[in-house]
């Protein structure tokens, strides 16, 4: 009798080992999935990261490309522009040719026509220093709006940070849980042999 009573206990002392042991493998799992589970946010993270700065790369290609065709622009203008003033030029020429034929009243037509070219020449130059603050204006508001786009991207990090936070948290209130799930498993086989 006594030799049964313990093997039985032998054989329940062995059975809690056993469960024990595969409780703690339980959590071994657990832990590698919160890991893996972690390691794929990270990824995601990177990718997220990578997705943004590729996004930047292509708004800087775009905005190369804008000013490049406001450069084409401002250089097809200032073409235009000498075109403009070599025809004017040349119509100068034959109006003095014209001129020459005649006497005062050619040289107050000669005074008049240098007139509207100082006049021609101070509109240019205005059109000019206008093209160039309107350049350094857009310059400003490209500045502006990368400035906007990192500043985004930094309260974004801190969202995903905060996240991982709170997860991090949640993690350890389980396994503080289980932990009193096994301590209170492991009590009762005590107090039942009591």
């Amino acid at each position: 009798m006594y030799l049964l009573i313990e093997t039985e206990r032998l054989e329940l002392e062995l059975l809690e080992l056993l469960e024990l042991e595969l409780l703690e493998l339980e959590l071994l799992e657990l832990e590698l999935l919160e890991l893996e589970l972690l390691e794929l946010e990270l990824e995601l993270l990177e990718l997220e990261l990578l997705e943004l700065e590729l996004l930047e790369l292509e708004l800087l290609e775009l905005e190369l490309l804008e000013l490049e065709l406001l450069e084409l622009e401002l250089l097809e203008l200032e073409l235009l522009e000498l075109e403009l003033l070599e025809l004017e030029l040349l119509e100068l020429e034959l109006l003095e040719l014209e001129l020459l034929e005649l006497e005062l009243l050619e040289l107050e037509l000669l005074e008049l026509e240098l007139l509207e070219l100082e006049l021609l020449e101070l509109e240019l130059l205005e059109l000019e220093l206008l093209e160039l603050e309107l350049l350094e204006l857009e310059l400003e508001l490209l500045e502006l709006e990368l400035l906007e786009l990192e500043l985004l991207e930094l309260e974004l990090l801190e969202l995903e940070l905060e996240l991982l936070e709170l997860e991090l948290l949640e993690l350890l209130e389980l396994e503080l849980e289980l932990l009193e799930l096994l301590e209170l498993e492991l009590l009762e086989p005590k107090n039942n042999q009591v």
